[in-house]
């Protein structure tokens, strides 16, 4: 499918156009990431091509971008449909990689550190590609399945495949450099670029409703997992409403622990407390961050969760816990809160600080303000020029 619209986007006269391909592994339908990173590479091609599954390509995107969806099992739940999908996708990709040969000069793997066939493929062809690393499949494996054997087994082989996509990448971009020690990614730092965040639509994103405006209503946006912490933020809410009684959790996201949350709200008295707003589309979720005092990401492991820059654009400081990238883009007490561990007890006691603290305005302008000097769409296309120059 081939987009058609207005270019709308800002000329580089001095930037080499090059032609890239981006290999995004499958996810939702509407994916804002991989949205943005489309149109952050648009204004440096003179083509790119877009290799995914079930993308719903959206009405601006530029002209020159072909979105190429392959045939995979939609909507895969269970294990072995998601390792069929992840296997059919690796083929297929590889596929229209050796029919196009001479139609590109870089590849861009995009949530992509298992796609080990076309990432050999690229090195076989002499490509240069990127690997863009917003976290880890093999922690998450470990945090989805625990200790049992089949978590163990799955977790040995794609830490594995991830290891030697490594190796074969040309450049690792990472979206800022806390993610090198979390990772434990010592070994590459010679090809490690760690300047690729992506950007926030502060037109789309920008704060309607001041802070002193908004109830007490706690967010949480994300897939609901073990390895998010969702639970534990559930477990904290009898402590937090008996310190704040009018506070409130909406929920927006869906996952394997959907019952287990709605089982332990109801548990634990909280049917009026929480709020299951389920999936909620992208483009609704700056009015939902507009009713929220104060986001909450209690994860045990995380890349860069575009909704941390996407709430502080929305002057929504963000509470999280210091894994991934999140150090690099929260400075503690200024323009949002970082705690220790996300213990139902630590999430409790911290957000009951945060919610009650005097300079919380203070806090939620800074956050709106921090994402606007530095995670601009322009801010983002530059740093990205620099990338590929890194390539040369």
């Amino acid at each position: 499918m081939r987009t058609n619209t207005k270019r709308d986007f800002p000329k580089h006269a001095d930037a080499k156009r090059y032609r890239i391909c981006i290999i995004a592994l499958p996810s939702i339908p509407d994916n804002p990431h991989l949205t943005a990173l489309i149109k952050i590479f648009t204004p440096l091609t003179s083509r790119l091509c877009v290799v995914t599954s079930n993308y719903q390509a959206q009405n601006n995107l530029d002209a020159q971008v072909t979105i190429k969806n392959v045939k995979c099992i939609a909507n895969a739940k269970t294990l072995w449909e998601k390792i069929t999908t992840q296997l059919l996708f690796q083929l297929r990709s590889s596929y229209f990689l050796l029919s196009n040969v001479s139609s590109f000069d870089i590849v861009v793997f995009h949530i992509g550190t298992t796609l080990v066939l076309p990432m050999a493929l690229s090195r076989i062809l002499r490509k240069k590609s990127l690997l863009y690393l917003s976290g880890s499949q093999a922690e998450s494996i470990k945090w989805t399945y625990g200790g049992t054997p089949l978590g163990s087994l799955l977790y040995n082989i794609i830490a594995i495949i991830e290891t030697l996509n490594m190796h074969l990448a040309t450049k690792l971009v990472a979206y800022t450099p806390s993610i090198v020690e979390t990772l434990h990614l010592d070994l590459y730092r010679n090809k490690i670029l760690t300047t690729g965040a992506r950007y926030v639509d502060t037109k789309e994103f920008a704060q309607t409703t001041a802070i002193t405006d908004r109830k007490d209503v706690i967010g949480y946006v994300g897939r609901l997992s073990r390895e998010k912490g969702v639970l534990n933020l559930i477990q904290a809410m009898p402590e937090i409403v008996h310190e704040r009684p009018a506070a409130q959790l909406c929920i927006i996201g869906e996952g394997p622990l959907h019952d287990a949350a709605r089982r332990m709200t109801q548990e634990n008295g909280l049917i009026e407390r929480v709020r299951f707003l389920g999936e909620v589309p992208h483009h609704q979720i700056p009015t939902c961050l507009n009713k929220t005092k104060l986001l909450v990401l209690p994860s045990y492991t995380e890349g860069l969760p575009t909704i941390v820059l996407e709430a502080m654009a929305c002057g929504t400081p963000v509470l999280a816990t210091p894994v991934g990238n999140i150090p690099d883009i929260i400075n503690d007490g200024e323009d949002g809160f970082i705690i220790p561990a996300n213990s139902p007890s630590i999430l409790a006691a911290a957000i009951v600080a945060a919610l009650s603290n005097d300079k919380l305005g203070d806090i939620s302008n800074h956050a709106a303000e921090s994402v606007a000097a530095h995670y601009s769409f322009e801010a983002s296309v530059a740093r990205h020029r620099e990338i590929i120059k890194s390539l040369e």
